[in-house]
């Protein structure tokens, strides 16, 4: 899954990269999704 480079798991709580696919797709998600079912989309 690592595409020939070594997967690191990295913490929500460390921040996200706004630069990456994977957690700006992540982000669109919880703003769209989140409020449908009354949760925070916040991840801070």
């Amino acid at each position: 899954m690592g595409d020939g480079v070594d997967p690191v798991f990295r913490s929500w709580s460390e921040g996200y990269d706004p630069e990456d696919d994977a957690d700006r797709a992540v982000i669109q998600t919880r703003k769209e999704i989140f409020p449908f079912w009354g949760l925070d989309p916040h991840y801070d």
